[in-house]
């Protein structure tokens, strides 16, 4: 009997054990070439190569991941570089037209669409009814465009309406979309632990180092110099309140308390299966959020954390009661160090001026919303709009004017897009708060997420009555990626109430 023709060549059996080497053969190849090109001072040309590789390497792995619906490992990587995306990873810096949010995002809701239903899990009803009234808002933000005139020859050009509507108010929501429909947190706990913890790390590091060297690290054409000093005696001590990678002190603040509680519900999450190294990572990566949160020294911030404290310090027992009432001793001892150490910072920060300066704020952002009731003076145009009418300038309380900017979430709505926005973005954040409190009764999974929700959305909200947080793109994404993981895992990750498992994208 003739044998195959392919016997002839190479048997099938070996053909196939000598393909998984076929890679290695090419990838020595290609280290070899590299090599002799290096040797030749060719360095540049293997460089460059270097990051055409890795750039084609990171499109195919993104086109991919949206084929299979499943963008899941994406997601971390952006938690693991989002501080530094914006400015490392945003082009042009000033006004940029590539930024790694919306890139980042815009791949989410590409692999929103390209999901397989086996894949995903249906919205749960309260949070649709969240998204709904949300979309309203956004809806209702684009009147403002009909007075971008004003805002063009008026404002700041680091802002414009469709970027603060994009970055602000659209992003977020998307991620939040594609956390709540896809995210499979269980299967990715640890990681986004470590992730969350690195981040924490290296955004303290770069906030002390705004301290101590008394300039930004990572500096923006439009970062603002905020300090904190004896201004009878300037000269005593300057105290430079950071950033660090972020674009504002107040984000930076903020983005560290959410990332404490982030860290703490994922501990509640991975803690079972942890050794000592990982143990060892989360106090770190814990202390550090909770120290870039109290690093610029912001009154409300160091309020809310002691109020935080307290409420714990009442409500749990043994251990962890004490644990809460060392929280609350070291930031007693932490304030009076400030007080004998640096007694002009400590006057600055604890000065009664800018509770009246924001009192007469709320004064004149009600004369403007009670001038424009219906839509208001338009996104962005409430500074042009004071400073054109001279009946909404003066105000003062305690012989302290206001300062021409809401301080004040809710008064910036209201002043700048009157009732049409201020209603429906009201109702969407009472409907946020109901749709996690009916996840209350979902067992304990749905208890620890309300307990972290509470914690995170007063953590939000007390500062946003205090000033106009809700501008800040980069903490509202970080914000309401928070907030969807915490419901990811109150409702669980299975189909139909619990009966089908959801099945893992190969």
């Amino acid at each position: 009997m003739t044998p195959p023709i392919n016997s002839f060549f190479q048997p099938p059996e070996r053909a196939n054990s000598s393909a998984p080497y076929l890679a290695q053969y090419a990838a020595v190849v290609v280290l070899g070439i590299a090599a002799v090109d290096l040797l030749a001072g060719g360095w540049k040309i293997v460089l460059l190569l270097a990051a055409v590789s890795g750039a084609f390497a990171i499109i195919g792995y993104v086109i991919y991941s949206i084929v299979k619906g499943d963008c899941d490992r994406i997601l971390i990587g952006w938690v693991f570089l989002f501080p530094l995306g914006y400015y490392y990873l945003s082009y042009p810096r000033t006004a940029p037209i590539i930024q790694f949010d919306r890139t980042i995002v815009l791949v989410l809701a590409a692999c929103i669409l390209a999901a397989p239903k086996g894949r995903t899990w249906p919205i749960p009803r309260d949070m649709k009814r969240v998204a709904i009234v949300w979309a309203i808002f956004l809806a209702a933000t684009l009147l403002s465009f009909f007075q971008m005139p004003k805002v063009l020859q008026n404002a700041s050009p680091m802002l414009t309406i469709g970027r603060l509507i994009v970055e602000a108010f659209l992003l977020p929501a998307l991620m939040g979309w594609y956390v709540l429909r896809q995210f499979r947190l269980r299967l990715h706990a640890k990681w986004l632990h470590i992730a969350v913890c690195v981040i924490s790390l290296y955004s303290v590091a770069l906030g002390i180092a705004d301290v101590v060297l008394q300039r930004h690290v990572l500096e923006y054409d439009f970062s603002g110099y905020y300090f904190a000093y004896d201004p009878t005696d300037p000269l005593a001590f300057v105290y430079l309140r950071p950033s660090g990678p972020f674009t504002s002190t107040g984000s930076f603040a903020l983005v560290g308390l959410i990332s404490f509680f982030v860290l703490a519900f994922l501990w509640t999450v991975i803690r079972d299966d942890s050794g000592p190294a990982r143990r060892g990572l989360h106090i770190l990566g814990s202390s550090a959020a909770m120290l870039q949160a109290l690093l610029p020294l912001t009154r409300i911030v160091i309020l809310s954390v002691a109020l935080f404290a307290i409420i714990s310090l009442f409500r749990s027992t043994g251990l962890q009661r004490i644990l809460y009432l060392a929280a609350v001793g070291t930031i007693a001892l932490m304030i009076a160090v400030v007080a004998v150490v640096a007694p002009g910072v400590y006057e600055d920060r604890s000065s009664s001026d800018n509770v009246y300066g924001r009192l007469a704020q709320d004064v004149q952002s009600w004369k403007v919303f009670a001038d424009h009731p219906l839509v208001g003076v338009g996104l962005m145009n409430f500074t042009p709009a004071v400073q054109k009418t001279p009946r909404y300038q003066g105000n003062e309380f305690e012989g302290v004017e206001e300062v021409d900017f809401p301080h004040n979430n809710i008064a910036w709505i209201a002043a700048e897009m009157g009732v049409v926005g201020l209603v429906p973005y009201l109702i969407s954040q009472v409907l946020l708060v109901v749709a996690f409190r009916r996840l209350r009764r979902r067992g304990e999974a749905g208890a620890r997420a309300w307990k972290y929700f509470v914690f995170i959305f007063l953590g939000y909200w007390i500062p946003g009555l205090s000033w106009t947080n809700a501008q800040s793109g980069d903490l509202n994404i970080w914000f309401l990626f928070a907030l969807c993981l915490l419901y990811r895992y109150g409702v669980g990750e299975a189909r139909d109430e619990g009966t089908a498992l959801l099945p893992v994208a190969a």
